[in-house]
């Protein structure tokens, strides 16, 4: 998935949570941190600490990934 600003991160981390069916609490819970910071994350994501995006996204089983613009994602591909 293409995400080109920190709203649009914030909005996918919301939507997987949402289909996880888990709460901003419980996120909270998951990820170490309290339910205002993942609220916080969720409506104002310009003001987050990194450390906060990676506890979230580690909480929600989520990865990022930073490639050159433009270039193929080569999912699970082996180079043999």
């Amino acid at each position: 998935m293409r995400v080109n600003s920190i709203k649009e991160l914030a909005v996918v981390l919301q939507n997987q949570r949402l289909s996880l069916d888990i709460s901003q609490s419980q996120l909270a819970e998951l990820a170490c941190t309290r339910q205002a910071t993942v609220s916080n994350f969720e409506n104002n994501p310009a003001q987050a600490k990194i450390e906060t995006l990676f506890k979230l996204l580690s909480a929600l089983e989520l990865e990022l990934e930073v490639r050159p613009k433009g270039s193929l994602a080569q999912d699970n591909k082996l180079d043999w």
